[in-house]
């Protein structure tokens, strides 16, 4: 952590409540904060090398834009729109997205040596990212008004990721200099981006995923796989429990034409198998995430004292 943002850090933690839950809160909003902070340094400093892959360099450099300082920036919503537009072009390019599988593998490989990074969620995050750009871009999504909307949002989602991933490689590198308490602070640093930008990429996936399918209601089509009342009632008799079963877990229609209060029958899967695979996947992946962010913040904390005791002693 450069020795600005550490002194900045050091008057946030000392405006922070002595103790309780509002510290406690206080110092993860720090911790995100921080290791926000850090993927950007990360990514702007791959962005900067040139022995990068050609079909790498650009994501990174047009990323850098976009991601910034890793903290919100209200010009996106005016003058970064032709950046935005480059973003898109540079990770819908064929070579860009072949790439992905090799980052997704960089990252199983590292976490097989660093697991405490988070690399392995940010494989995970990945793969799902590739999986949903390619459905938008050339599976069923492509064929719907939302297709280059939503391309364009998956765009941006990648940037935090890219950043996590830089951060990853210079922790598992130990490309940045210091102590061993620094660098244990920094890869948990890099596990808290790693789960925050693959939790963000699932939710924002999902959403465009599913969100730009229409959901179903209570007529013939919707109602085409739902379970018949009185079918399930004879069936009770071959096998006891059945009825009680599918009606507790499943969108049944009585004899009298009623159903279970709700907008419509539940979702269908159809052809989105793969995505949901990955998304119980990642669910799965973040385990340990925050342990590793209440461990950096208590890292975070242990520093704040101890430089605020030299300030004293000096």
């Amino acid at each position: 952590m450069q020795a600005s943002q550490f002194a900045t850090l050091a008057d946030h933690v000392r405006n922070l409540p002595e103790s309780g839950a509002a510290r406690d809160r206080g110092l993860h909003r720090l911790t995100d904060l921080y290791a926000s902070t850090e993927a950007a340094a990360a990514l702007q400093s791959a962005a900067r090398r040139t022995g990068g892959s050609p079909a790498l360099a650009p994501v990174l450099a047009r990323a850098t834009s976009i991601f910034g300082d890793g903290v919100e920036d209200l010009r996106l919503m005016t003058d970064h729109f032709a950046a935005r537009e480059q973003l898109r072009d540079a990770v819908t390019a064929p070579e860009f997205l072949s790439l992905v599988p090799a980052l997704v593998l960089e990252m199983r490989e590292l976490a097989s040596t660093r697991p405490e990074t988070g690399a392995c969620t940010l494989g995970t995050a990945l793969e799902m990212w590739h999986w949903t750009v390619e459905y938008f871009s050339r599976g069923e999504g492509a064929s719907s008004d939302s297709a280059i909307r939503a391309v364009d949002e998956l765009a941006e989602i990648l940037c935090p990721l890219l950043a996590a991933r830089c951060l990853a490689v210079e922790v598992a590198t130990d490309a940045v200099a210091g102590t061993p308490a620094e660098k244990a602070l920094r890869a948990n640093l890099c596990h808290v981006m790693s789960a925050r930008a693959a939790a963000a990429t699932s939710a924002a996936c999902a959403e465009l995923v599913f969100g730009y399918r229409k959901h179903l209601v209570w007529d013939a089509e919707g109602c085409a796989t739902c379970f018949a009342g009185e079918a399930l009632d004879d069936l009770e008799a071959i096998i006891p429990g059945m009825a009680s079963g599918v009606r507790a877990r499943g969108d049944v229609i009585e004899a009298d034409g009623t159903h279970p209060v709700k907008a419509g029958p539940c979702a269908r899967f159809d052809g989105l198998e793969g995505f949901v695979r990955l998304r119980n996947r990642l669910d799965g992946c973040l385990t340990g995430a925050r342990l590793a962010k209440d461990s950096a913040a208590n890292a975070l904390e242990r520093s704040m004292a101890s430089l605020s005791a030299s300030e004293g002693n000096s």
